[in-house]
């Protein structure tokens, strides 16, 4: 990582340090996180929609844009 950094440009390196930031909030978020709502997870999730990502059902609970009980389960 350090030698990405040493040679990356401002932009590259502000894209390398925002990769590290989604993946530490991912890897903080819990399997359950449809249940409990951790906080600021529903800001995350939408910064990534605000960027193009569609959301799944589950992260749309997840966001407060959907009750569990609005997601059907096969």
């Amino acid at each position: 990582m350090l030698k990405l950094l040493d040679t990356a440009t401002d932009n590259r390196a502000q894209v390398i340090t925002l990769a590290l930031v989604a993946a530490a909030l991912e890897a903080r978020m819990v399997n359950d996180a449809w249940r409990s709502r951790p906080r600021s997870t529903d800001r995350y999730l939408t910064f990534l929609t605000e960027h193009g990502h569609t959301l799944t059902p589950v992260e749309e609970v997840i966001a407060g844009q959907r009750t569990p009980d609005d997601v059907e389960i096969d």
